[in-house]
């Protein structure tokens, strides 16, 4: 046992971060003494994760401030930083083509929200949120293709609605803002301006360690971002300004849910 608390160690220092994933009903993981997680880990066995901002070099997609479910798997070690190969889920159910992305950081990889599935709206509780606060909610274009869950900020509340806002798109673009129902068992049209976006799912607010794995995501690829997310994203106007915006003006600005 002496000796296995030496492999936690160092495991906790070769992956920082990791082990909440894995913890995540990972079948290897569970059970096993730390020099067998090792183990299994250097020998490339698989684990399930989220990926923030899929396909990031991929100019032809846009999954910017979003994160996608993905098969794992820990690539052979050039460096101190490990990197990892991942295999997003099929854009359609039955389609063959699968995306692959090598190189993944380990900063990139995150839990699934729990009880969630990519291809069901999501039922977990959520805090009634307020006008200027962090939300992330399920969002897809097409109606087979799972769900991703997309980080925005609250614009208004209205009757059955949020009207969430996504500043990594300038505000000239259609794809600005959506509304989203506030309760839903089934995928709903995204409408913006009468405009049909794809389908949404489930929102879920973000608690204080989700804003700030965001913020420390977001301040990572700043410079891959284009010129108009660069200027909008920032503490206040991307993440935290949910925690930065007094609670006496979230209330004056909050249109209450009846």
């Amino acid at each position: 046992m002496r000796d296995d608390s030496i492999w936690h160690a160092l495991f906790l220092t070769s992956y920082p971060g990791l082990e909440p994933i894995l913890s995540d009903g990972c079948a290897w993981y569970d059970g096993a003494t730390w020099i067998e997680r090792c183990a299994s880990l250097r020998q490339h066995r698989l684990f399930h994760a989220q990926v923030y901002n899929r396909e990031l070099e991929n100019d032809a997609e846009d999954f910017m401030l979003s994160a996608y479910d993905a098969t794992c798997k820990l690539e052979a070690r050039s460096s101190s930083c490990p990197t990892f190969t991942v295999r997003y889920l099929p854009m359609g159910r039955g389609k063959s083509r699968t995306v692959m992305e090598t190189g993944v950081a380990l900063e990139r990889l995150r839990p699934a929200p729990l009880n969630s599935n990519p291809h069901v709206v999501w039922q977990g509780s959520s805090s009634h949120p307020k006008v200027g606060s962090a939300v992330e909610i399920q969002w897809k274009a097409r109606i087979d293709h799972p769900f991703g869950w997309w980080l925005g900020k609250v614009k208004a509340i209205l009757h059955d609605c949020l009207v969430v806002e996504f500043v990594q798109y300038p505000e000239s673009s259609v794809w600005r803002s959506l509304e989203v129902p506030l309760t839903t068992r089934k995928a709903s049209v995204a409408i913006n301006n009468g405009c049909i976006l794809g389908w949404v799912g489930g929102i879920r607010s973000l608690s204080a360690q989700g804003l700030e794995d965001w913020v420390v995501h977001v301040t990572a690829i700043h410079q891959l971002l284009p010129k108009e997310a660069q200027q909008a994203i920032s503490m206040h106007s991307c993440v935290a300004e949910a925690n930065s915006t007094g609670a006496g003006q979230l209330e004056r600005n909050q249109i209450e849910h009846t």
